[in-house]
């Protein structure tokens, strides 16, 4: 787990770029689920919604340890995705799921530690989907500012 310190729980911003199946809501629902499950998190329910003409989705995975959260633009080929856990649960572990359904070209994680008392914010990876082996680690904002 990447938790360095005892914090509230571990935020990931997930951004996809040149991603494929954004309207597909069925596929979309099945990942959130298998995210959800490699992550070692308890799903309590899905819920999605797809919107017209564009074919988008927006949805949400409520667990007991947070959510996983999915806004799509088919249109743009673009997907935003929140993966909040707290507790044991491992929200690093929903990113190769998430990018063998999607297949983006480009993915940015972005990290943030919340509920520590200094923060503890950082990016854990910018890489394409091809150049991608495993996660890196950036610095923490309080390192970056020194």
């Amino acid at each position: 787990m990447i938790q360095a310190r005892r914090s509230h729980g571990t935020h990931l911003l997930i951004d996809l770029w040149g991603a494929r199946h954004l309207e597909d809501a069925d596929r979309i629902r099945e990942t959130m689920i298998n995210a959800a499950l490699q992550a070692g998190a308890k799903l309590l329910h899905v819920h999605l919604h797809k919107f017209e003409p564009h074919g988008g989705v927006t949805g949400v995975a409520l667990l007991a340890e947070s959510h996983i959260s999915i806004h799509t633009w088919p249109e743009s080929s673009y997907a935003a995705l929140d993966v909040f856990m707290c507790g044991s649960a491992e929200p690093e572990r929903t990113i190769p799921i998430i990018k063998a359904t999607f297949t983006p070209r480009q993915t940015i994680v972005l990290q943030a530690i919340r509920g520590t008392d200094g923060g503890g914010s950082s990016m854990i990876e910018t890489a394409s989907f091809a150049h991608c082996d495993g996660l890196r680690t950036g610095p923490t904002t309080a390192q970056a500012r020194g």
